[in-house]
């Protein structure tokens, strides 16, 4: 065996052909193609719908996320008014022991510049308009006299029948009737 250079090129240790040229490809004709007839579909391997119109899946999709949203907002309603009612109760509750509070404060800034608590005629209002008997009176101690979270004015009774020294203050509570389980009273603490 001989090794020549020569123009020949070098061929492949398998087969017979040259190393640089792409490998030969075994083409048959079909008979359908040489008589010019048209080829036959495969049998699809799994069966797609047809496509549909884009806007209808849009508006489908757009209709089930309203339902859905619809039925969300619905049960939110539903179960809303159970949480609210007893969250409105608890701060207009928490308003009252505020309110009483302050006319507390204003009371006992009025009891340092008199020497006195306000008379029951007197009243809450001579924490805005001084009593013709007082002789120094430095207010006024609050704005306005608030009513309570039920439109109902405070029930402020001077002497107290709990707090004899001092003051009672209370609120007729929800219910609007003095005496019952739901009044927020200054005694009460």
């Amino acid at each position: 065996m001989s090794f020549e250079t020569s123009d020949q090129p070098q061929l492949s240790p398998h087969n017979e052909r040259p190393i640089d040229e792409p490998p030969l490809v075994k083409v048959q004709a079909d008979d359908n193609l040489r008589r010019g007839e048209p080829l036959e579909r495969p049998e699809p391997i799994a069966y797609l719908p047809p496509q549909s119109d884009p806007s209808k899946s849009s508006a489908r999709i757009t209709l089930q996320t309203v339902a859905l949203l619809f039925l969300v907002l619905l049960f939110a309603w539903a179960t809303m008014p159970i949480k609210w009612s007893s969250n409105i109760e608890a701060a207009r509750s928490a308003a009252v022991k505020a309110d009483v509070m302050k006319l507390e404060t204003a009371l006992e800034a009025f009891r340092v510049d008199t020497g006195r608590y306000p008379t029951q005629i007197e009243g809450l209002q001579t924490l805005i308009q001084p009593p013709s008997n007082a002789p120094v009176w430095r207010g006024p101690y609050v704005k306005m006299i608030p009513r309570d979270p039920w439109g109902k004015p405070y029930l402020y009774v001077s002497p107290g029948q709990r707090h004899p020294d001092t003051f009672d203050l209370s609120s007729a509570g929800p219910d609007g009737r003095l005496g019952t389980a739901d009044d927020i009273v200054n005694w009460a603490k």
